[in-house]
C-alpha cells in the first residue's frame, strides 16, 4: 500500500518539493517552469503489420486546446520532439489504429535517437470484438541536449490499418528542478 505524507497543504506558490523513490527530487510544481511543453496530433494511413512505422506528427502553428508547441522544439519535418537542454522529460503517447482483425494487438513506442533498444513501448490487444485499439504510455525519459524523441507505431497482423488521425498523439515537457 502506498503512502503519502504531507507537510501542510496549501495553494501553489513558491517551491513545491517531491521525493521520488529513487532518492531524486522534483521541485518547482506549478512555478511555470516546466518548459518547453508541446502536444502533436497525427497518425499514418495504410500501415503494413508486423513493421514500426514513425508516426506523421505536427503541431500546425497555431495553439489550440488540442495541440501546442511552447518553446518550439518540435521539429515538424522531421516529427520529432528536441531536447532544448540536458534534464529529465516526461512524455505521454498513444497509437490508435482502426484494425480490421478484432483479435490484433498494436504498439506504441518512442525512441530516443531512432535507437530501438532506447525506447520505450506499451502493447494493447482488442477487447470484446473491438476494432479501434489505444495502446498508450506515460515515461519518464533522461535526454541529453539535442537527443530528439519520436513516435513509432506497429499492427501486429492481417491487412494494412490506420493509425488514426487526430487520436494518434505525443505530448511532453520538461519536468522543472528535477535533479
Amino acid at each position: 500500500m502506498s503512502k503519502l505524507e504531507v507537510r501542510e497543504i496549501g495553494p501553489i506558490s513558491g517551491e513545491t518539493e517531491v521525493r521520488l523513490a529513487d532518492g531524486a527530487t522534483a521541485v518547482g510544481f506549478g512555478d511555470g517552469n516546466n518548459m518547453p511543453s508541446f502536444r502533436v496530433l497525427g497518425g499514418y494511413p495504410n500501415t503494413p503489420n508486423g513493421t514500426y512505422v514513425k508516426m506523421k506528427l505536427e503541431y500546425g502553428g497555431v495553439p489550440d486546446p488540442t495541440r501546442w508547441d511552447v518553446g518550439d522544439n518540435f521539429d515538424n519535418n522531421n516529427n520529432r520532439f528536441i531536447a532544448p537542454e540536458e534534464g529529465y522529460y516526461s512524455f505521454s503517447y498513444v497509437v490508435t489504429y482502426n484494425t480490421k482483425n478484432p483479435s490484433d494487438r498494436v504498439f506504441a513506442q518512442i525512441r530516443v535517437n531512432d535507437n530501438a533498444n532506447n525506447s520505450w513501448q506499451v502493447n494493447q490487444r482488442a477487447t470484446g470484438g473491438a476494432q479501434r485499439i489505444n495502446a498508450l504510455n506515460t515515461a519518464v525519459v533522461y535526454l541529453q541536449e539535442n537527443d530528439y524523441v519520436e513516435l513509432f507505431g506497429m499492427q501486429e497482423t492481417g491487412d494494412p490499418a490506420d493509425a488514426r488521425s487526430g487520436e494518434t498523439l505525443m505530448s511532453g515537457f520538461k519536468l522543472a528542478g528535477l535533479s
